[in-house]
């Protein structure tokens, strides 16, 4: 584990009474702040989009470089930035589990709605299984197109795994109950 793993970005103090949980603000983990920043140069994007190995979008827990880290039994939790990106993927909505408070994607309706998350680049048969393991049986595998901005601000679609949810949609908070923000997870506040 790396030793600035624990460090946190002290979070801004909101004045404002009327906020909801998803608009808590809480200290989000330093490579996770790196993370979200990452943009690749179009040399390394598509050599990484030419990997045998498919990306896969993530828009939980898995954004988080340490969780990632952990999951696929990596030795630095910093090694996993250099396979992520941030990512949106169009036509999809995020909602909430009931059982876990952890987001659940399905297809929208609505042509404006996206989710923001990660692309995971080049990983290997044992790191797909143990990815595929943690997000659930109640999820399906399905190919999706995904949006990503490179270091010179083009924007790049391109296929990528995705996990959908597949269980009833009765375990999903509404879109109007509940909605998921790492901040507001990791602050308690779902």
């Amino acid at each position: 584990m790396s030793d600035n793993a624990h460090l946190t970005r002290p979070s801004r103090q909101l004045e404002d009474t009327n906020l909801t949980p998803d608009m808590v603000a809480a200290p989000l983990p330093v490579l996770y702040e790196l993370a979200l920043r990452r943009r690749m140069s179009r040399s390394e994007f598509e050599q990484l989009s030419l990997s045998k190995w498919p990306p896969i979008f993530v828009c939980g827990l898995l954004m988080l470089p340490g969780t990632l880290s952990s999951l696929l039994d990596k030795n630095n939790n910093a090694d996993v930035l250099w396979w992520m990106t941030p990512a949106i993927l169009p036509g999809h909505h995020r909602y909430v589990i009931r059982e876990s408070n952890l987001p659940a994607i399905l297809p929208a309706d609505g042509k404006r709605d996206f989710v923001d998350g990660m692309i995971i680049f080049g990983q290997g048969v044992r790191d797909l299984a143990a990815i595929e393991e943690h997000e659930g049986a109640k999820c399906r595998k399905e190919w999706v197109i995904a949006v990503v901005m490179l270091e010179d601000g083009s924007l790049e679609d391109f296929m990528t795994w995705a996990f959908v949810w597949s269980g009833e949609k009765s375990e999903l908070f509404g879109r109007e109950e509940k909605t998921w923000s790492m901040g507001g997870f990791l602050a308690g506040a779902l």
